[in-house]
C-alpha cells in the first residue's frame, strides 16, 4: 500500500476513535434535574437525594430548577424540548399521569415525549378525619355518608391533585355522597380540616403523622395495597372492605425523548443504586416513602397503568377543570 494512504488511513481511524469516545462521554456538563413544582415538601428531600447522589458518581454538578405552574405541564414541556443527551431530566409524580385526562390540550406527550429512566419512590396518602366526626373505621365513615348524603366535605389541595381524585376515586366505590372543596395546596387543607371547616383530607403521611401523634386527626386508613409502617396499626381501605381501591403519591425520572440508550442505562444504574443505599433508604422512609428503583420497561409499564386509571376515574367523576 502506498505509504501516503496508510498514513490517511491511519489520521482517518484515529478520527474516528476521538468521534466515538466524544458520543460515549457522559455526562460533559452539569446535569439540571427539572421538577415541575415549587420548593418544599417531599419533591424537595427526593429529588436532592438523587441529585446529590448523581453529583458524587458522576462527578458533574447536579442543579435541582423548581419550575412550578399549569399542574406541572410547564417544568414538563421544558424537559420535553430540551436536547436530548441527558443533561435536562425531569422528575416528576402523580400529576404527570392525571394531566392528559383533566386538560384538552396537553403540550407534550406524557409517554412519547420522553424516556422513562425508573420509578424512584412511592408512598400512601393516608384519610385524616376531624376528632369530632362520629367514625372510628371506614365501615363507619361510609355508613356515616350514607346516612347524611351531601353533609361530609373532603378538602383536597386542587382541583385535580391526587389528593382531590383520591377522594373522588373513594365516592365512586364506596357510592357515598361527599362534598369537595379544594384548597390552594395541602397546608391550608389541613389548616381547615383540624379547624372543623371540613370532615375529611386525603393527606400525605409526613403531612399527617405529627397531628396524629397529638391527637388532633383520626386516621381512618391509608391508601395504599399494604399498611405502611409508619402507621402500622392502621387499616388500608383495600383491607376495609373495597379491595380494588389504591392510591399512592410515586415519583419517576424521565429525560427527552431519543436520549442514547448509554445514557438511559447509566442514569438507571446510577439513580437505583443511590435509592437503595442504606442513607437513602432511611431518608425516604422517614418521609413515608419506599424506594423503588424499577427498569425503565417497567417504569414506562407503571406510567401507563397509571393513566389509563386516572383516565377513567377523571371521566366517571366528571371532573373538570376552569
Amino acid at each position: 500500500m502506498n505509504p501516503g494512504v496508510r498514513a490517511i488511513l491511519a489520521l482517518m481511524l484515529v478520527g474516528c476513535a476521538v468521534v466515538a469516545t466524544a458520543q460515549t462521554a457522559y455526562p460533559t456538563k452539569p446535569i439540571r434535574i427539572v421538577v415541575p413544582y415549587p420548593p418544599g415538601g417531599a419533591n424537595d428531600v427526593i429529588s436532592r437525594i438523587i441529585g446529590e447522589g448523581l453529583t458524587r458518581s458522576l462527578k458533574q454538578q447536579t442543579n435541582i430548577d423548581n419550575r412550578g405552574g399549569a399542574g406541572g405541564m410547564i417544568g414538563s414541556q421544558l424537559v420535553a424540548e430540551a436536547p436530548a443527551d441527558g443533561h435536562t431530566l425531569l422528575f416528576t409524580s402523580a400529576a404527570h399521569a392525571i394531566n392528559p385526562a383533566l386538560y384538552k390540550t396537553v403540550p407534550y406527550d406524557s409517554v412519547g415525549s420522553f424516556e422513562v429512566l425508573t420509578q424512584v419512590g412511592e408512598g400512601p396518602f393516608v384519610l385524616l378525619v376531624h376528632p369530632a366526626i362520629p367514625a372510628h373505621s371506614i365501615k363507619d365513615l361510609v355508613a356515616l355518608a350514607k346516612r347524611r348524603p351531601g353533609e361530609l366535605i373532603f378538602a383536597s389541595a386542587g382541583i385535580g391533585n391526587a389528593t382531590h381524585l383520591a377522594g373522588e376515586l373513594f365516592k365512586l366505590q364506596t357510592g357515598t355522597d361527599l362534598v369537595h372543596v379544594p384548597y390552594k395546596g395541602g397546608g391550608p387543607a389541613l389548616v381547615d380540616l383540624l379547624g372543623g371547616q371540613v370532615s375529611m383530607y386525603f393527606g400525605t403521611l409526613t403531612a399527617g403523622l405529627p397531628y396524629i401523634n397529638a391527637k388532633r386527626l383520626k386516621p381512618m386508613a391509608v391508601t395504599a395495597k399494604t399498611r405502611s409502617s409508619l402507621l402500622p396499626d392502621v387499616p388500608t381501605i383495600a383491607e376495609s372492605g373495597y379491595r380494588n381501591y389504591e392510591v399512592t403519591a410515586w415519583w419517576l425520572m424521565m429525560a427527552p425523548k431519543g436520549t442514547p440508550s448509554s445514557v438511559v442505562t447509566t442514569l438507571n444504574q446510577e439513580i437505583v443504586r443511590h435509592l437503595k443505599s442504606k442513607e437513602s433508604t432511611e431518608t425516604l422512609q422517614r418521609q413515608g416513602v419506599e424506594p423503588v428503583g424499577s427498569t425503565p420497561q417497567q417504569a414506562n409499564a407503571f406510567l401507563q397503568k397509571e393513566i389509563a386509571k386516572w383516565r377513567d376515574v377523571v371521566r366517571d367523576a366528571k371532573v373538570t377543570v376552569q
